[in-house]
């Protein structure tokens, strides 16, 4: 299990090389989250791992709202396709501290539902 920065922040460490634009934390650290991951992930199977399903952990915080969740189950759905995992081996946890994503929390959790 692991929690992410939210999707707001941005670091100028990393930047876009088309436009020099400072690279959104989020998409790193889903990154090198995943990455970090690998080793237990691609074990064979019958090996002991830290997830007895095959999959890894992640809570997201800072969310606001159902629109916010949808990109975040879509960038993990997209860093599983570049590392070449089965789809939804990263699971996603909502952590529910932003008004927008209270308010419509069962809206957030539909758009995450097959990532719980």
């Amino acid at each position: 299990l692991v929690r992410n920065v939210g999707m707001h922040l941005l670091t100028d460490a990393i930047r876009f090389a088309d436009s020099g634009r400072d690279v959104p934390e989020g998409l790193v650290d889903a990154v090198v989250t995943v990455a970090a991951a690998l080793h237990d992930l691609k074990k064979p199977e019958g090996s002991q791992r830290n997830s007895r399903t095959g999959s890894m952990y992640v809570v997201k915080p800072k969310q606001h709202g159902p629109e916010e969740v949808d990109f975040t189950v879509r960038v993990f759905g997209r860093v599983e396709e570049y590392f070449g995992l089965a789809r939804n081996t990263v699971k996603l946890g909502i952590m529910d501290e932003e008004r927008r994503t209270t308010v419509n929390l069962k809206e957030c959790i539909r758009q995450a539902k097959e990532r719980c």
